[in-house]
């Protein structure tokens, strides 16, 4: 029930405050130290984000950072009408091309770390249709119900989750059986590993997260395609989710 700012449990034993209009389901209440660091970090860095990535990153990557979103989007099983989770959406850069693949009678809940990056997403959302329920959570530790969804989407961020097998175990678990997932973060392809001019010197320099490998896919989830986005910059895997005995 909501009460005085606050959802609460019937027996009252739990109480989310709900901050901006967006509640807060975060757990555990102290953070691991990095995923800390890093919700901070965004929180200051919330609205400048869009901005720099699309014209700074394009410099630096010599990446067309909008063509490359839509591409990521493009590859994404998505069928209209479904109900699907973005973990990360920061300042909502794949809102808008996510609730058109998913048309008028789709459901988008968006689920974020940084307060900061909430309320960026929500003013770029607020025109679109359908319009993202948004809430406050931790990645590895997701306040949904299990098969809650038919889809999940993340692209960015992986690289920095304290405890990133445990957020994709996560991603399969609120998935429905037969369910999609797909995830991606930056990490250099073989193409540009084997590079050694200025760009990939500085990006490596600016960004050791270039250098990390995707994480191993858990049982959970069954890669169906492992794709190269942002020009050899990022990975995107995607995945369908397995069903256990007795589940369909």
């Amino acid at each position: 029930m909501y009460e005085e700012g606050a959802w609460r449990t019937a027996d009252r034993a739990h109480e989310y405050p709900v901050v901006d209009d967006i509640p807060c389901l975060v757990y555990p209440p102290d953070l691991l130290a990095e995923d800390s660091k890093w919700m901070a970090f965004y929180d200051r860095f919330a609205p400048f984000y869009a901005a720099s990535e699309r014209y700074l990153g394009r410099i630096l990557t010599g990446v067309d950072v909008l063509q490359a979103r839509a591409q990521v989007v493009e590859a994404l099983p998505i069928s209209p009408g479904e109900s699907v989770l973005e973990v990360s959406p920061g300042p909502g850069v794949y809102q808008s091309l996510l609730a058109a693949r998913l048309g008028a009678h789709g459901h988008l809940t968006a689920l974020d770390l940084s307060q900061g990056m909430l309320r960026q997403c929500r003013r770029a959302t607020r025109t679109q249709s359908p319009r993202p329920s948004l809430v406050r959570g931790n990645a590895s530790y997701l306040p949904f119900l299990s098969h809650a969804f038919d889809g999940l989407f993340h692209f960015g961020g992986v690289n920095l989750f304290a405890e990133p097998a445990r957020a994709l175990e996560e991603f399969a678990r609120v998935v429905k059986p037969d369910g999609w997932v797909a995830f991606g973060d930056e990490s250099l392809s073989g193409e540009w590993r084997a590079r050694s001019d200025w760009r990939s010197r500085l990006l490596r320099r600016m960004n050791p997260g270039y250098e990390k490998q995707p994480p191993p896919t858990p049982d959970a989830l069954g890669l169906l395609e492992e794709c190269v986005a942002f020009g050899g910059l990022a990975y995107l895997h995607i995945c369908r989710v397995m069903a256990v005995d007795g589940e369909s």
